[in-house]
């Protein structure tokens, strides 16, 4: 089930820079406090929207990512790691 039209985003730190628009595919929790249908493991899709100067006191890359759609992730899914 893949749910279309979410509007969402998260932030993350990577250790190298990534450019804006850039696709990104993320594993990770759907708490069940979030006014969605679903709630659990869940491979998102989107793209960064913003992407920030590394911080004088971090080690890592700040970046924002809008989330355009997701699905629940079976736990026999190849795809997570």
């Amino acid at each position: 089930m893949t749910q279309k039209h979410y509007a969402g985003g998260i932030l993350f730190r990577t250790s190298h820079p990534i450019e804006a628009n850039t696709p990104v595919e993320l594993m990770m929790e759907i708490p069940d406090f979030i006014t969605t249908s679903v709630a659990g493991p869940a491979i998102c899709r989107g793209r960064v929207v913003r992407a920030g100067a590394l911080p004088v006191l971090e080690d890592r890359w700040a970046f924002a990512a809008t989330v355009l759609e997701f699905e629940l992730a079976r736990p026999f899914d190849p795809r997570r790691i």
